[in-house]
C-alpha cells in the first residue's frame, strides 16, 4: 500500500443537508444509549455515545517530519542501523508527489538534518548519514521540529491559497529518556497537539523511558513500544497504516444535560473541554476510521420516564474545509421510586420453662379409709424455637462519614499514565471532586490532605464540602514521595473531628503513583497501623506502573480495600465505587 499521500477522510450529515456546495459529501452515523435503562430515583446511569464515518477516497497532501534519537546509546546492539532501515523503508513508502517530509535528529542538541522536501533522495540521504553524540535533547529537537512544520505550512499558503492544509505528522524515535532530563520538550509537543499535529512515537529498548514517550503521542494507538530494534520495521509498518486511515479533520460533539439530570462531575471519558451551564463539549481532530466513543453519567432527579439529554450534536469538518452536522438520539430512562425497606422483625422471646410444682402430702388414714386418687404430675414445659428473620443491614444513606483524601502530588503527578490523556494530578483532583459531590453537605465531612517530601492538610475536616471543592481547584506540585507523612496527616485531621461514635464512618482514601522515596516501606505500614488503631478504615489506590501493589495491599489491611488504577482515568470510578463502600466499609 502506497502510504501517506492518500488519507480516506469522512464526515457525515443527513441527506437533506448536503445540498450546499460547502456540506460535505461523506457521512456520520451516531449512536446513543443509556445503561441501565430502568433504575431507582437517585442511582447513575451511564450516558454513551459513539459514531462512525464514511466518506468518497481524498487525495491528501502531508508533511512529515521524522524525529530521530542519534544519541550514543543507538550505536550497541545495532540500534542506529536497524533505525535507519527502518525508517528509509518507511520513506520508500511516501508519495512525494503531493506530500513532502523532513529529518530531525537529536543527541547534545537538536539538529535538522532535512529540509520539509518532496525529493525522497534528500530524506534518505539524511537519514543515512546520522552521526551520534552524548545526550538526548528531546526538546531541541522539538523546537526544530515545529519549525520545519510551521515554515512548510507557511509555505504551502502561499504557494496554495485555496487548497486545505496538508495533515502533519511527527514520527519520534528514541531508546532513552531525556537528558539533560529538564529538557523533555512536553511543552512544545503538547502545543503541537492542540494544533492538529499527529504525534506518534517510538518506543525502542528496555532503558526507555515508556511512560514518557507515551505522553508525546497524540492517542494511546499511536504509541508503539519494540522490545528489540530488529522489529522496528513492523512498527514503522504500524504507523503506515494508521496515517492511511485517518478521517476526519475535526469533530465537535455538544451535549446539553436536562434540568432533572445531574451530571456526575468527573464522569465524562474523554474528559470534556469545557461544561457551560448544562452543556458538555468535547473537541477531537484527526479522527480514524472506527470512530469516537464518549461516555459519562448522570443521575435522574424526578421519577418518571425521562430523556436523558435535551440535545446531542455533532458538527465537523473534513480537509476541503465542507462541514457537517448530525443529531444524536435522544435515549430515555424509566425512573423508579426506592424500595421501601423491609422492617426488622422483633425477636420474639424464648419461653422459660416453669418450676415443677411440689409433691402434693398423702392424707393421714382416717377411721373408715376411703381411696384417694393418686394427684396427676403437673407437665414440665419445653423450650420452643420460633424462626427469626433479621434484616441487618448498613445503610449509606444514613451513615455519617468522616473522610481524609489523601492525594500524593509528586512531580510524577504532571504526567499522563497513557499518551493523549490528562494528567495524573488532574485526574486525582477530578476525582477528589467526584467523590465530594456524592457527599451530603451538614452531615459528611471531609479533609484533605496533599504530600510529596513532606504533608500539608489543604483542607481541615469540615462540612462545608463547597469550601473543600473550591480547595482543589489548584493542587500542589511538590518533589519526593513520603507516603507515611500523609497518613500521618490524615490520622491528625481525622482526630480533629472529635472520638468515633458508631454513628460515623471514619476513612482515610490514599492515592499514589509511586513509592516511597523518604522513608521506607516500613514508616509507611508504622503510619497505617497506627490509623487502624485510631480506628480508621484506610483504602489505597496504586496509580500507574510504578506504584507497590503489595506495600498498598498492606496498607488497606484487605485486598478488597485496594484497588488498581492502570490509567489516570481510571481514578474516576474507582472514587465513585468508594463513595458507596466509605460509609459502610466491610457490609
Amino acid at each position: 500500500m502506497a502510504v501517506a499521500g492518500m488519507l480516506l477522510l469522512a464526515v457525515g450529515l443527513p441527506a437533506s443537508a448536503q445540498r450546499s456546495e460547502l456540506r460535505t459529501s461523506c457521512v456520520l452515523t451516531p449512536g446513543k444509549w443509556a445503561d441501565p435503562a430502568r433504575l431507582f430515583v437517585g442511582d447513575w446511569t451511564n450516558v454513551t455515545l459513539t459514531s462512525t464515518t464514511q466518506c468518497p477516497l481524498t487525495q491528501l497532501p502531508l508533511h512529515i517530519v521524522l524525529m530521530l534519537d542519534a544519541s550514543n546509546s543507538m550505536i550497541p546492539g545495532g540500534k542506529l542501523r536497524d533505525m535507519q532501515n527502518a525508517a528509509t523503508r518507511f520513506v520508500d513508502e511516501i508519495d512525494f508527489d503531493v506530500s513532502k517530509a523532513g529529518v530531525v535528529s537529536f543527541k547534545d542538541k537538536g539538529y535538522v538534518e532535512a529540509q520539509l522536501t518532496d525529493k525522497r533522495g534528500r530524506v534518505q540521504g539524511a537519514i543515512s548519514g546520522l552521526t551520534t553524540a552524548f545526550g538526548t535533547d528531546f526538546e531541541g529537537g522539538m523546537a526544530l521540529t515545529e519549525r520545519l512544520l510551521r515554515d512548510g505550512r507557511n509555505e504551502f499558503v502561499r504557494d496554495h491559497p485555496d487548497k486545505p492544509l496538508p495533515i502533519e505528522i511527527v514520527v519520534i524515535l528514541s531508546d532513552g529518556r531525556p537528558w539533560p532530563l529538564a529538557r523533555t520538550g512536553a511543552g512544545i509537543a503538547n502545543k503541537m497537539k492542540s494544533d492538529g499535529v499527529i504525534i506518534f512515537s517510538i518506543c525502542v529498548g528496555t532503558d526507555c523511558d515508556q511512560r514518557f514517550m507515551r505522553s508525546l503521542a497524540s492517542r494511546a494507538s499511536y504509541y508503539f513500544s519494540v522490545r528489540s530494534s530488529g522489529s522496528l520495521i513492523a512498527a514503522f509498518r504500524k504507523i503506515r497504516d494508521q496515517v492511511s486511515s485517518v478521517r476526519l479533520k475535526e469533530i465537535v460533539v455538544r451535549d446539553i444535560v436536562p434540568e432533572n439530570m445531574r451530571y456526575i462531575p468527573g464522569s465524562a471519558d474523554p474528559p470534556t473541554d469545557r461544561i457551560v451551564e448544562r452543556e458538555l463539549r468535547w473537541r477531537w481532530t484527526t479522527i480514524p476510521p472506527e470512530g469516537i466513543t464518549i461516555t459519562y453519567q448522570v443521575e435522574p432527579l424526578e421519577i418518571g420516564l425521562w430523556p436523558t439529554n435535551v440535545e446531542a450534536v455533532a458538527e465537523f469538518k473534513d480537509v476541503d474545509n465542507k462541514v457537517g452536522k448530525v443529531n444524536f438520539p435522544v435515549p430515555t430512562v424509566e425512573v423508579l421510586a426506592p424500595p421501601t425497606p423491609t422492617p426488622t422483625p422483633t425477636a420474639t422471646e424464648t419461653p422459660r420453662p416453669s418450676a415443677t410444682p411440689s409433691a402434693t402430702a398423702t392424707p393421714s388414714a382416717t377411721a373408715t379409709p376411703t381411696a384417694t386418687a393418686t394427684p396427676t404430675a403437673t407437665a414440665v414445659p419445653k423450650p420452643i424455637y420460633l424462626p427469626l428473620a433479621l434484616a441487618e443491614r448498613c445503610d449509606a444513606r444514613f451513615n455519617a462519614v468522616d473522610v481524609a483524601l489523601v492525594i500524593d502530588v509528586s512531580s510524577s503527578m504532571s504526567v499522563p499514565t497513557r499518551a493523549g490523556g490528562q494528567t495524573k494530578r488532574e485526574a486525582a483532583r477530578r476525582a477528589a471532586l467526584s467523590f465530594i459531590a456524592q457527599l451530603r453537605p451538614g452531615h459528611d465531612r471531609v479533609a484533605v490532605v496533599a504530600f510529596a517530601d513532606a504533608a500539608a492538610t489543604l483542607v481541615p475536616l469540615t462540612d462545608d464540602l463547597a469550601a473543600t471543592t473550591a480547595a482543589l481547584a489548584a493542587l500542589p506540585r511538590w518533589e519526593g514521595t513520603r507516603i507515611h507523612a500523609g497518613l500521618d496527616a490524615a490520622v491528625a485531621s481525622l482526630a480533629a473531628g472529635g472520638p468515633p461514635t458508631a454513628e460515623r464512618t471514619r476513612a482515610v482514601l490514599l492515592v499514589t503513583d509511586g513509592r516511597p522515596t523518604r522513608g521506607d516501606a516500613a514508616d509507611v505500614l508504622a503510619a497505617a497501623q497506627a490509623a487502624r488503631q485510631a480506628g480508621l478504615t484506610l483504602f489505597a489506590i496504586g496509580l500507574g506502573d510504578d506504584a507497590d501493589p503489595d506495600l498498598l495491599r498492606a496498607v488497606a489491611g484487605e485486598d478488597a480495600r485496594y484497588h488498581a488504577a492502570a490509567d489516570a482515568e481510571d481514578l474516576e470510578a474507582i472514587y465513585r465505587r468508594l463513595a458507596r463502600e466509605v460509609p459502610c466499609p466491610g457490609k
